[in-house]
């Protein structure tokens, strides 16, 4: 089990159809993104995702840079995906093709 800013994720071993566990940090500020330091105890795949859409982040672009920045630079395993305002759809497909998404983590 993860505890992080009082939320708790039981992660389960199990895969569905052979994919990989997963857990997902969308637009971290401050320390959201530590729960991925966590993959190796875990054995999951770290995912983070950047979102450059307008109603995703508004004005807070330059912080979420920052910390996705030290987020890869701790994380060598980091699987990355910029969402540009319309890839959306098109990163969920490929993830929910890939990964057995434990979790999603909200910025």
């Amino acid at each position: 089990m993860i505890s992080s800013h009082g939320m708790d994720l039981k992660m389960k071993n199990s895969t569905t159809l052979n994919k990989k566990n997963a857990v997902i940090c969308v637009n971290p500020h401050d320390r959201q993104s530590y729960i991925l330091d966590f993959y190796k105890k875990y054995n999951f795949t770290p995912i983070l995702i950047y979102s450059k859409a307008k109603d995703a982040i508004g004005d807070m672009s330059d912080g979420v840079s920052t910390y996705i920045g030290k987020t890869k630079s701790r994380n060598k395993n980091l699987v990355f995906f910029t969402d540009k305002g319309n890839d959306f759809d098109k990163i969920v497909k490929e993830l929910k093709e890939k990964y057995n998404v434990l979790a999603v983590c909200p910025g």
